[in-house]
């Protein structure tokens, strides 16, 4: 057969072969095609910092910075890009009602992502809460997108909606690996107080939340994120499960008020290993069986007088059972709790405070005592005592709190929290801007137990809030709008530059060419030296030809006894003759930045944030879209914590009670003109006195002689534009008993803040506020009375009446606080299942609570 035929008749028989499927898997191919990907990322709710473990809700405080996240997975490649977050708000009407309505936060969260195709990566970013009046109880949203390269429109990513939380609530973060000890302490009475239901529902103090520990901890990485949060108790989780940055934040917060609380040995011997080891009060050196007679010391001393059940915890106490507690040594400047059997003790840090027990604070034997709820409330969180009452005196109407040792209309955000910042919340009156010389008289408000006098809370935010519009911020600005602006030249350096430029263009131009033998060249060097001498003038008077920008700056410098970081607040007037769009960078993660009166803006849905906050963890932190119109000033607020290389402290010279007092200067700045203010301990005659130091330059010291304020003059006259600030700070801020403080001058800007583009004429200065020392609480008073005293025990119930109360207990809880699970624990005796009590609230049917070890 001819090749030509053979090869038509083979491609004849494979046409005529029919398929048969047998080597074909097309159960896997359908399997494939299903696990493709349906989108092409997969992303999770925006998770705020810090974070509860059960994922029920999250909370934002109002006019605070906050930190949060968000995980994404691409799916179908890698991608870069980035995140971009932002925050929408309930509207209100004039009444104060909310409409329905959202509108967009004008300051956004931004910041790169890099996301390797099918890799979960979990990306934090920082924003500013608005503070916005009206909105406490309510929900705000925060809407991410993601803003891929190569892309024109973005990819919409799921929101999530966070609670509003009240003025005086602030977060209680536990850290441990044991969650369900911690039930208890979420509905404890200090957590949401007793009110009648005639009144309007109370608001929660704290916020109990317990992050997740299984990988990164979800708490904040800056002190400038953690001003929403009192109190941290650290349980059993392992040091090295934070990081550097947690670790710094921490020890930042601690010494400018917050309070951390060490439970028992476990606790002790994790922090030993971390950068707070040496600022514990004890040093944990092993563990001893509890000693019986401190534990009966301590129960007895904290006791409610009507508890009835202290005899029973004794007697629990000394059945036999080894309990634990830690054998330490003491360090310095650790106080033990009077009456505590020396199983708790307390160690300033800063402003802040340790606290730390040598038993676990959440065993049986202390959590079933009737006045635990009592000794927390005093004891660990230094909390007034509290008085429960009865209007009409019946044993069936319904509980309120009050505060005996407080003013009526106290404002609690000032007692929920210990953390102050002088630039926030210092209590200077705006009228005293003006003075800048020491007054007649020296009298002045001194608080006790800063309760209203050295500090003020204010609106929203509550204390420590993101506040520019509080006293020193307020007045920085009033000062800086009669300064800020291009500097005029002076008459002066206008007629001598008009003189040489003549000099030079008629006189010396012809000698100078006469001498030559060209007289005639004399023409042709005239528009040359035009043009020099303009040059010329630009330059000695400070100014861009045709465009002229200027940035004047007065900051502030507060530093903590002990501490070798600082918290900067700078105000930057920012003035220039055309418009421009500015961008302001740090090179640390460690601040924060906005313009003011973001309030004023009215975004609608749909409008884009003016204003993007960048963060990245290599290239720092960024405002964009800050924009000055021509022939305007405008304002920036900025904070950061910088480092001193050292503290700025009081020590004493020898060792005798008549020791001379020596201020030391540890940081890295020179100090100019230094007044120590000191208030005597008697908070009925707080008498001040004042110790001048003109300079003191970095790592000298200083002797103090304190005289009376009226033996105090101040200087002539100061070279600073933040004279009149420094002033008010030494003469118009209150000043605590027992409290000591510098207020001085660096005479100079503090580096670290580059506005882009940057401006001819820079000018500032910065106040220094360093705190030496605070005074030290000793007093500790259990409350009045207990929730028991007002109940009755019923032998014997119907069960119908039973079963009704019942039901409206759970309908109430589930109405007006934390869920049922929280609020009602079921005895674990079932013999006392019947014994009832019944409280009443006023105008309401009468409510049923089980009584048991568990319940309050």
């Amino acid at each position: 057969m001819r090749p030509r035929y053979r090869t038509g008749l083979i491609a004849i028989c494979l046409l005529l072969i029919p398929g048969c499927n047998g080597c074909r898997d097309e159960s896997s191919s359908a399997n494939k095609d299903q696990s493709l990907p349906q989108t092409e990322y997969t992303d999770s709710e925006p998770v705020g910092f810090p974070s509860d473990r059960t994922r029920a809700g999250f909370a934002i405080k109002p006019g605070h910075w906050l930190a949060a996240s968000q995980t994404i997975k691409s799916n179908l490649g890698d991608r870069r890009g980035r995140l971009q977050s932002e925050i929408r708000f309930p509207v209100l009407d004039r009444d104060g009602t909310v409409t329905g309505q959202r509108r967009t936060w004008p300051i956004q969260a931004d910041r790169p992502v890099v996301l390797p195709k099918g890799q979960s990566r979990q990306f934090e970013f920082r924003f500013l809460a608005p503070a916005i009046a009206g909105t406490m109880g309510s929900q705000v949203e925060i809407f991410s997108r993601l803003q891929v390269r190569g892309q024109v429109q973005p990819e919409t990513l799921r929101g999530g909606s966070f609670s509003v939380m009240a003025p005086q609530e602030y977060f209680f973060v536990v850290l441990t690996e044991r969650p369900e000890r911690f039930v208890r302490l979420k509905v404890a009475d200090w957590v949401r107080p007793y009110a009648r239901f005639s009144q309007a529902a109370p608001s929660n103090h704290y916020r109990v939340v317990l992050p997740l520990t299984d990988g990164m901890v979800e708490i904040p990485e800056t002190m400038l994120d953690w001003s929403s949060v009192s109190v941290l108790f650290w349980d059993d989780l392992p040091s090295e499960t934070l990081t550097p940055s947690q670790w710094q934040a921490i020890d930042d917060w601690i010494h400018f008020g917050g309070r951390l609380i060490v439970n028992g040995s476990d606790a002790a011997e994790s922090l030993q290993r971390s950068v707070l080891g040496k600022d514990l009060p004890l040093r944990v050196i092993g563990n001893l069986e509890l000693d019986v007679d401190a534990a009966e010391t301590m129960l007895n001393r904290f006791s409610v007088d009507s508890d009835r059940s202290v005899e029973k915890q004794i007697t629990l106490v000394r059945d036999g059972t080894a309990r634990v507690m830690s054998e330490a040594q003491v360090r310095e400047e650790t106080r033990w709790v009077d009456g505590s059997g020396e199983l708790i003790a307390r160690r300033p840090m800063g402003r802040g405070v340790v606290v730390q027990s040598r038993f676990d604070l959440l065993s049986e034997w202390a959590t079933n005592w009737d006045s635990f709820d009592s000794f927390v409330n005093s004891v660990v969180l230094d909390r007034p005592r509290r008085r429960l009452i009865q209007e009409s005196g019946d044993a069936e109407s319904e509980l309120d709190q009050m505060y005996p040792d407080l003013p009526v209309d106290q404002d609690m955000a000032l007692i929920n929290t210990g953390l102050r910042l002088a630039s926030r919340d210092a209590a200077i009156a705006p009228q005293n801007v003006e003075q800048d010389t020491a007054p007649e008289t020296t009298e002045r408000p001194i608080p006790v137990e800063d309760q209203g006098g050295s500090f003020q809370s204010r609106g929203v935010e509550g204390v420590a809030g993101w506040n520019s519009m509080s006293g020193v911020v307020a007045q920085i600005r009033r000062v800086l709008q009669n300064e800020s602006g291009v500097e005029i030249p002076s008459i002066g350096l206008v007629g001598r530059t008009l003189a040489i430029y003549f000099v030079c263009l008629v006189p010396v131009n012809f000698l100078i060419f006469r001498l030559m033998g060209r007289t005639e060249y004399a023409w042709f060097a005239i528009p040359i030296l035009a043009i020099a001498g303009a040059v010329w003038v630009a330059r000695v008077a400070r100014l861009d030809i045709g465009f002229a920008r200027s940035h004047t700056e007065i900051a502030v410098l507060e530093t903590q006894p002990g501490h070798d970081r600082g918290h900067l607040t700078q105000v930057a007037a920012i003035y220039n003759s055309l418009s421009t769009d500015y961008e302001v960078a740090f090179e640390t993660n460690d601040a924060a930045v906005a313009p003011f009166d973001l309030s004023s803006y009215r975004l609608r849905r749909g409008e884009v944030a003016p204003f993007s906050f960048s963060t990245s963890p290599s290239e720092g932190t960024t405002l964009s879209g800050f924009s000055v119109a021509s022939n305007r000033t405008e304002f920036l607020h900025a904070e950061r914590m910088i480092e001193l290389d050292g503290p700025i402290e009081l020590k004493a010279q020898g060792n005798t009670p008549s020791s001379v007092t020596v201020l030391y200067n540890g940081s890295r700045f020179d100090l100019r003109d230094c007044y120590v203010i000191r208030a005597g301990d008697d908070a009925n005659e707080s008498k001040v006195s004042i110790a001048k130091v003109d300079d003191c330059v970095a790592g000298s010291s200083h002797p103090l002689a304190f005289v009376s304020p009226s033996d105090i003059r101040m200087p002539d006259s100061i070279d600073s534009v933040a004279t009149k600030i420094w002033a008010t700070m030494i003469w118009s801020w209150p000043i605590e008993p027992g409290q000591v403080r510098l207020i001085g001058r660096l005479g100079q800007r503090v580096d670290g803040m580059e506005i882009r583009p940057a401006a001819t004429q820079i000018s500032g200065d910065t106040v220094l506020v360093s705190q030496l020392r605070y005074p030290i609480k000793q007093t500790f008073r259990n409350d009045e009375n207990l929730p028991s005293d007002f109940r009755r025990v019923l032998t014997d119930v119907d069960p119908v009446e039973q079963d009704a109360s019942t039901k409206f207990r759970y309908r109430h809880l589930a109405t007006s606080g934390p869920s049922v699970s929280q609020q009602f624990v079921a005895p674990e005796n079932t013999e006392r299942r019947r014994a009832l009590v019944t409280t009443r609230r006023m105008d309401t049917p009468t409510q049923i609570r089980i009584s048991g070890p568990q319940s309050r």
